[in-house]
């Protein structure tokens, strides 16, 4: 007879096999997963049109009232004594995720805008676009030191832009045996700008224990202006630059909530907070010019800047009550160009705040 009570011996049985994952399922978890990842693409788009007409005596209709137009017909005979319009266009495309500690934003941003002018000035155009401009960050980076360190950051960015300006030129194009009238940017006078921005190339901050805190950042800068000094673009003038620097911060917190007594003051106690912040800053700027001839680039430049450059200040502030508040500032800056020529600078503020 078997114990109604007894635990049934199972070590012999086979287990159920489990059920088999189908494409499908993977393909719907993977894309779920992907979903959490990912920021929603946040896309936006903005017309601008600004209009200064002067000494007009036609009355303006109502589509140009509400701004959905920048121009309206008037008297040909009694023409505006003064007529300018501006028009600006912005597209700006962003999105981001996170995996795990690792969190990045990406954004291109694309901008023309167009001055119209006077009626006896030639349009000129302006024409932006930021791509890619990339931000990285790494959080609980303290978790490689947590007993020294409550939180900690690292962060680098990188941001492109490319500017073009200048003025549309009219030309004529044979159409049917008739000429036509065209517009295009003309190459004289146009300017290029390109911009590479690594702000910052890497930074790293940290909050200790013992309420200290710490940033170290690291930046740099490259590019290049150019601005064209003849119709067919093969003599340009070219300078290029570059910044790199060095910042370091460092800062202190105290709090005593409880107050504090001083000498000679008997029972009378003040609550304090106490901020101190020390900061340090290096950088160098380096500019050169290059001529182009017969579109080629010369074979010599022609230094315009190179600065070296050296700073820092001292922070301090204290609260002695919810009423009065003390700081003091003081800060010392020195640069040295081409010339041997050395800028120094110091400065002093104190300030005192009472609050009623």
């Amino acid at each position: 007879m078997q114990d109604s009570l007894a635990v049934n011996d199972t070590t012999g049985k086979i287990a159920p096999p489990r059920p088999m994952l189908r494409p499908s399922d993977a393909l719907r978890k993977g894309a779920g997963s992907l979903s959490r990842a990912l920021e929603p693409v946040d896309v936006s788009y903005t017309l601008s049109r600004n209009s200064d007409l002067v000494g007009v005596y036609d009355a303006s209709p109502w589509i140009y009232r509400l701004g959905f137009s920048d121009i309206f017909p008037f008297d040909s005979l009694r023409p505006p004594t003064s007529a300018s319009r501006e028009r600006r266009n912005t597209l700006r495309v962003s999105s981001g995720g996170q995996v795990r500690e690792l969190t990045a934003r990406i954004s291109y941003q694309w901008s023309q805008g167009q001055d119209l002018g006077s009626i006896l000035r030639s349009t000129t155009l302006d024409r932006s676009t930021t791509w890619p401009d990339l931000d990285l960050t790494l959080g609980k980076v303290h978790n490689l030191f947590k007993n020294l360190a409550n939180e900690s950051k690292l962060n680098a960015s990188y941001r492109h832009q490319h500017d073009v300006s200048g003025e549309y030129v009219r030309f004529y194009e044979p159409a049917n045996g008739d000429s036509v009238a065209r517009e295009s940017l003309g190459m004289y006078n146009r300017s290029e700008t390109d911009q590479n921005e690594f702000s910052p190339l890497l930074s790293w901050s940290t909050t200790w224990k013992k309420r200290v805190s710490t940033t170290l950042s690291a930046n740099y800068t490259f590019g290049s202006a150019t601005i064209f000094l003849d119709d067919s673009g093969a003599q340009r003038s070219v300078t290029h630059s570059n910044t790199r620097g060095v910042d370091l911060s460092f800062s202190y917190a105290f709090s005593a909530p409880q107050g504090l007594r001083f000498p000679l003051l008997g029972k009378l106690k003040f609550s304090s907070d106490l901020s101190l912040t020390w900061s340090l800053r290096v950088a160098q700027t380096h500019r050169w010019l290059q001529r182009w001839v017969g579109g080629m680039p010369a074979d010599t430049t022609s230094e315009l800047q190179r600065d070296n450059s050296f700073g820092t200040s001292l922070a301090a502030s204290y609260r002695f009550s919810r009423s009065i508040e003390a700081g003091l500032t003081a800060g010392y800056n020195q640069s040295r160009g081409l010339s041997v020529t050395t800028t120094e600078s110091m400065d002093l503020d104190f300030w005192l705040l009472f609050r009623f």
